[in-house]
């Protein structure tokens, strides 16, 4: 992840250090030998006695922002005549421009509904660069 250092520059900082995501299947697999691996201080539960998978989705989107070289690169700035998805909400997978960002970064994106553009207020973790 980019971080600015003392306004001067850049620098590379981990996203979530100290941690390894491994793809298995918690129900099935024998998960108690990764977590008695010499290196692994142990695997994530969530209140349960199994691991809990990571959604795919997540580490889908993760991987979509990283460059040639694995590092994962900020969101994109998204400013006004941008194409957009909306991937959450009521108008979840509506297609829309924005119209303006606010500088509280709250985005106003233009929705046809019903053959009319109507202007909606989102939140960037809304918002998807098409």
């Amino acid at each position: 992840m980019l971080k600015r250092k003392g306004g001067l520059g850049l620098f590379w900082r981990e996203l979530f250090p100290g941690y390894l995501f491994v793809g298995f299947d918690p129900a099935t697999a024998p998960w108690s030998k990764i977590n008695n691996t010499f290196g692994v201080a142990r695997l994530i539960v969530f209140g349960k006695t199994r691991p809990q998978a990571v959604p795919e989705a997540l580490i889908d989107g993760l991987i979509e922002r990283c460059d040639a070289e694995g590092h994962l690169l900020p969101p994109k700035r998204l400013s006004a005549g941008d194409k957009v998805r909306i991937v959450s909400g009521p108008f979840f997978d509506f297609a829309a421009t924005i119209e303006r960002v606010t500088p509280d970064q709250r985005i106003w994106v233009l929705l046809d509904l019903m053959g009319r553009k109507t202007p909606i207020a989102l939140e960037r973790k809304h918002l998807q660069p098409v």
